[in-house]
């Protein structure tokens, strides 16, 4: 089983235990070689077995983000979707990381 199969597995059952989670149950990432996996904003843990809620990010264009301490939101934004032909976006958490000072 690969990563990102152990971390749907283990994103479901966290997401379908109510004494858990609370509405969409938080986030869950791992780093696969150049690519981290990151739950989507606005998904639900519990779908994680059944619905594609992670998104692959080029971490080379996020951690260049992240050097050049990018202020600006949507730059930062499109440093995330250099790598990503999908519509949904990572957690909002990943988003705020470059605009940190």
């Amino acid at each position: 089983m690969d990563e990102l199969e152990k971390l749907k597995r283990l994103s479901a059952e966290i997401g379908c235990d109510p004494l858990l989670v609370q509405a969409a149950g938080g986030n869950t990432s791992i780093k696969d070689g150049s690519v981290m996996w990151i739950k989507a904003s606005g998904t639900w843990l519990s779908e994680a077995m059944t619905r594609d809620i992670f998104v692959p990010v080029a971490l080379d264009c996020l951690l260049d983000g992240i050097k050049r301490n990018d202020a600006d939101a949507e730059a930062s934004l499109a440093l995330v979707r250099c790598s990503l032909p999908f519509e949904i976006l990572p957690s909002a958490e990943l988003r705020a990381v470059s605009t940190k000072r």
